[in-house]
């Protein structure tokens, strides 16, 4: 077709664009995140690391900057997603770390904090680079769920249920007699999702379609004789539901906090105390159910209830005029310490612009009734604790504008 239209043109090579094209776009686009990274101040950079081996055994490690640009849109740049052949110790984490923010020309002390997830190796580099860490809130749900998975009524169930699947998935017979009893109930012709070990909310959609059509599964597995056992009994199937009733809300929770055009630091703190309000054990609850509960709020409440994140991540939900201080459950210690950094930075502020003059101006006369009554022009400054106290207290009661 090109050279139908102009035979004269050559069609770029691979060569070219593996050697000159794409490295030239690489360049041009680093050379632009450099200068949209550098014109911000102090304190105004995040970053988000991980570190993990794929399925071919490679290991990789990835460095993300997060920052707000002068357009106030929150702006995400994948710094390096490359290989790491070196042992993941924390030196060697701290020093991939150091070299790809020099690379990009940030300063290290210019990073505001850092979220990762739960390995020691990588908060420990974290700590001897002197980030503040914010641990993950997705990854501490999934240790949560991982957790309640591995009880053993539940690992049980979802072992034959994976089985049921496996069976259905390599039977073409199977599959479409499925889809005949689906027909003939007027259901939704679906099929079966497999399970990802590293994502548990496929362990729970696929217990959510097992329930759906329990009936349809049972007609195709009494078609197929030799195939009966794989039906899930009585208490496999209330262990099923006990996991749906418990993590249905973390399914949603997670899939809100996966997007990265909008800040979700202001969230977790709010999403915590819904997630402690669900899982509250009721005397109607089975035994699992419990179990499943308990396992979910023990490892949020590891992370979320020492007092270094839960003020940094109150700070953030105070911000966000749809939280406030409403679901915090410390309210008054995170205001007391807004009062503080905001008193902080006034005087930091005003330390900065103040500057000696030499030649100060002559005061300026006083006319008409404050000539008379030695009125003073400028009224008294309340203290700038006080300012910032009161600004903190109404805040909260305004009226939220989305």
């Amino acid at each position: 077709m090109v050279n139908a239209l102009n035979p004269r043109y050559r069609l770029p090579s691979r060569k070219y664009f593996t050697t000159t094209g794409v490295p030239k776009l690489y360049s041009d686009t680093m050379e632009k995140m450099k200068g949209e990274i550098q014109r911000l101040s102090e304190s105004e950079v995040a970053i988000t690391t991980d570190s993990w081996t794929s399925v071919a055994g490679t290991p990789f490690v990835a460095v993300t900057v997060h920052f707000i640009s002068d357009e106030w849109k929150l702006t995400s740049a994948c710094l390096a997603c490359k290989h790491f052949l070196e042992d993941h110790t924390a030196d060697h984490l701290c020093e991939m770390l150091t070299d790809t923010l020099s690379e990009w020309d940030i300063d290290v002390k210019n990073i505001f904090c850092s979220t990762t997830d739960n390995g020691s190796n990588i908060l420990k580099a974290v700590r001897q680079l002197g980030f503040e860490h914010i641990s993950c809130f997705a990854q501490n749900i999934n240790i949560g769920v991982n957790r309640a998975l591995s009880l053993t009524p539940l690992k049980r169930a979802i072992g034959k249920l994976k089985g049921l699947q496996n069976s259905i998935c390599c039977s073409w017979k199977m599959r479409r007699d499925l889809a005949r009893a689906q027909e003939l109930l007027q259901m939704d012709q679906v099929s079966l999702p497999s399970a990802c070990p590293t994502r548990w909310w496929s362990t729970l959609q696929l217990c959510q379609r097992f329930l759906e059509n329990q009936v349809p599964l049972c007609k195709v597995l009494m078609e197929h004789p030799s195939k009966r056992l794989l039906m899930l009994e009585g208490g496999d199937v209330s262990a099923v539901q006990d996991f749906v009733s418990a993590t249905t809300l973390l399914e949603d929770i997670t899939t809100t906090l996966s997007g990265s055009n909008y800040v979700a630091a202001s969230t977790v703190l709010p999403l915590y105390r819904q997630i402690k309000k669900s899982l509250q054990p009721d005397e109607g609850d089975s035994v699992l159910l419990k179990d499943i509960k308990c396992a979910v709020l023990g490892a949020l409440s590891e992370k979320y209830d020492s007092a270094p994140t839960a003020t940094t991540l109150g700070l953030a939900s105070l911000c966000d005029p749809r939280f406030r201080l409403r679901f915090l459950e410390a309210p008054e210690a995170v205001r007391q310490e807004a009062i503080k950094k905001m008193t902080d930075l006034h005087g930091s502020l005003h330390s900065a612009s103040t500057e000696p003059n030499t030649c100060p101006a002559p005061p300026k006369k006083k006319k008409g009734l404050a000539k008379i009554f030695d009125l003073d022009e400028e009224e008294e400054d309340l203290a700038v604790a006080d300012g910032a106290g009161k600004e903190v207290f109404g805040y909260p009661r305004d009226k939220c504008a989305i």
